[in-house]
């Protein structure tokens, strides 16, 4: 097997392992769900679902089947496009923001209780590889 081959199914895993103890600690909100909110928080302007896809690496219906729970519980909020009547703009909403701070909170306590500083560190240098690599594909 090659060296990428072995990081890809070793990445896979910890990705999936990831995904499920986060849910549990993000206390009902998905890893997918607090980057969408952190996205279009952090932006200036409100973001159309692909904007969102092309940001996480997702599809953009994938973006949508994420964005539908959200917009009816009240996380973020949809209005027409008055440029593009077939598009959507998204924007986090009051309630979002507080459970996406809440949730940030929450992820920061899961690195320090899961993550050995050295790890973190480590990680941290591997980084601007992945972006790379992520360009790429």
């Amino acid at each position: 097997m090659t060296y990428m081959l072995n990081y890809l199914i070793s990445n896979a895993r910890f990705q999936a392992k990831l995904s499920r103890r986060l849910d549990i600690s993000l206390n009902g909100l998905s890893l997918h769900e607090l980057l969408i909110m952190d996205h279009l928080d952090k932006s200036p302007e409100k973001l159309r679902a692909a904007q969102l896809a092309d940001l996480m690496g997702l599809t953009p219906s994938g973006v949508t089947r994420l964005l539908l729970p959200m917009i009816k519980i009240g996380l973020v909020k949809r209005q027409p496009d008055p440029n593009d009547a077939r598009s959507s703009l998204i924007e986090i909403s009051r309630a979002g923001r507080e459970k996406l701070n809440e949730g940030r909170e929450r992820l920061e306590y899961f690195v320090e209780d899961n993550f050995p500083i050295a790890q973190q560190k480590k990680l941290a240098a591997l980084t601007p590889t992945l972006q790379e690599l992520a360009q790429r594909l």
